[in-house]
């Protein structure tokens, strides 16, 4: 059953958007192709699509190091609307929050027929 609502996510993508315009270029909300976005697959999601590698970025550009203390990652991802919480794997809540991210970037984001298509 879901439990995530759209203005949580809203508010959750909002930190995922100033921390990706901290730290990926200028022009990365154009980077990200919704025709293919999806937030369930690293390297389909706003940060995979942007950096590549969903993983390496995140490690590498925030500090945090995959050492053992996974949950303040899993936390930290949440917080930035990167991921859901541990537990959490509703196929409405990542509709949701990909719904959030979708709303937020369609102004700037491409829409072109690239690779696979989110399903």
């Amino acid at each position: 059953m879901s439990g995530l609502t759209l203005e949580d996510c809203l508010g959750r993508v909002a930190a995922g958007m100033a921390w990706m315009d901290q730290h990926a270029a200028r022009d990365w909300r154009g980077r990200v192709n919704l025709w293919n976005f999806n937030m369930e697959e690293p390297c389909l999601c706003v940060v995979g699509q942007v950096f590549g590698d969903y993983w390496q970025a995140i490690f590498t550009l925030e500090g945090i190091v995959a050492s053992g203390d996974y949950p303040d990652v899993v936390d930290w991802e949440v917080e930035h609307g990167f991921n859901l919480p541990e537990g959490q794997d509703d196929p409405e809540d990542w509709d949701t929050l990909e719904r959030a991210w979708v709303l937020a970037l369609a102004p700037s984001a491409r829409w072109r027929r690239v690779g696979l298509r989110a399903g």
